[in-house]
């Protein structure tokens, strides 16, 4: 199973942008950085609108789609690798585990800089390495996930800095009302369930009641939404497709996203609250969202973005063969079982299901395999080039799990 070092010579080669941060996907066939001759089947720009963002097509006005797609999710990667090598440092002493550590604090400190230059404390997504209008609650979690992370090996001034720009990146979303624009969504209010966990770190790291209040009032509105993807629209409470309808199932989609940000926010406040009235709540939440994700994931080592299971009874079914739902498979099972050893502490009863899950995932998938998306049904020729990509958020959380892993197994 264990492929460590040869994950970790993949992600030094091919990842590390020229910014210190990981690429959010680089070439499958060549393992080079994105250039546009992978989007010749996409729409072209001249037809799309100019001054419109159309996000299925990755178009964002004033960017090429390589450049958009290299750094989409540097946030997210650069975050999970550095919880990854901080890990690897503890657990080996390895002087080159925090170098690359040290690596990517000046990355994450290269983003902070770069989207100072619209606001303070604005976490900006890095396309071409320069700063865009573009952010999102994902990416500022990863960051400071990686910032928090790092704190441990940090020098003073490192720390300072630290202990600095944590609160003010939640600040940000304080002045904006936990709204802003994401890509073609004007002025969108964000789900409330994004904030507590930054507000609960904010706090932690400056303990400025702002960031107690904010959390215990956006907590307390929301509670009966634990977790928050198992209950925002498109999973409860919509309109079931005709599909669906047809055959009595029901579908749970893109679980690696779910499983990580839900798990991500509850541990994290769990961490910082561990008494909090609520903390039950929060711990059931982990349990719940694994127990929906474990379903996605695959005996090959992969994930399946689109699950169904039987309405009556909650078995998994293969999709039927007049599926009109876009589906494909991935190497994102990484980031699901991540999530799966991160909510352990919670659920103690999963270890044995969780590392038996982790070690198929970490044993079937190779370094020149961590695809973004692959064996695409139901998706339009202009989006074929969703496959052509190896996917930084796979290889960092592949690494990220596996550090996880030797601290369950107890290994040195």
């Amino acid at each position: 199973m264990d492929n460590h070092d040869r994950f970790i010579r993949f992600l030094e080669e091919h990842f590390f942008a020229p910014e210190d941060v990981i690429y959010s996907a680089i070439k499958r066939k060549t393992f080079a950085p994105l250039d546009e001759s992978l989007f010749e089947d996409a729409i072209p720009y001249s037809e799309l609108p100019k001054d419109k963002v159309n996000l299925p097509q990755y178009f964002v006005p004033g960017y090429t789609r390589s450049e958009l797609l290299k750094y989409e999710d540097s946030n997210m990667a650069s975050g999970a690798a550095m919880n990854a090598s901080v890990l690897e440092y503890r657990r080996t002493g390895a002087p080159e585990a925090l170098a690359r550590a040290q690596r990517l604090y000046r990355g994450l400190k290269k983003i902070e800089e770069t989207g100072s230059t619209f606001e303070s404390g604005f976490i900006t997504k890095f396309y071409g390495g320069r700063f865009t209008k573009e952010t999102s609650t994902d990416q500022c979690l990863y960051h400071i996930y990686g910032l928090d992370a790092y704190f441990e090996v940090a020098t003073g001034e490192e720390r300072c800095h630290i202990r600095k720009i944590v609160p003010e990146i939640v600040r940000f979303w304080i002045r904006h009302n936990y709204t802003y624009t994401y890509f073609e969504w004007e002025n969108m209010k964000w789900p409330p369930l994004r904030f507590p966990s930054l507000l609960a770190i904010a706090w932690e790291y400056s303990h400025e009641e702002i960031f107690r209040s904010e959390f215990e009032r956006i907590i307390s509105e929301n509670i009966d939404c634990v977790p928050e993807f198992n209950c925002i629209d498109r999973y409860r409470g919509r309109r079931f497709s005709d599909y669906e309808e047809k055959h009595n199932i029901r579908f749970l989609n893109n679980m690696a996203v779910r499983v990580t940000m839900d798990i991500m926010n509850l541990s994290l406040m769990l961490r910082v609250f561990p008494e909090h009235r609520y903390a039950a709540i929060w711990k059931k939440g982990i349990k719940t969202i694994w127990e929906q994700s474990r379903n996605s994931l695959l005996p090959d080592g992969r994930y399946q973005t689109l699950k169904f299971y039987e309405a009556d009874t909650g078995k998994t079914v293969e999709p039927y063969d007049d599926c009109p739902l876009p589906w494909a498979k991935s190497a994102w099972s990484t980031m699901i079982v991540r999530g799966g050893l991160m909510g352990l502490p919670y659920m103690p009863e999963y270890t044995e299901e969780v590392v038996k899950h982790t070690e198929n995932v970490l044993g079937k998938l190779e370094p020149e395999a961590m695809t973004y998306m692959e064996e695409l049904h139901q998706y339009p020729d202009d989006q074929r080039f969703k496959e052509r990509f190896l996917s930084g958020d796979a290889i960092a959380d592949y690494l990220w799990a596996y550090e996880l892993l030797q601290t369950v197994k107890g290994k040195k």
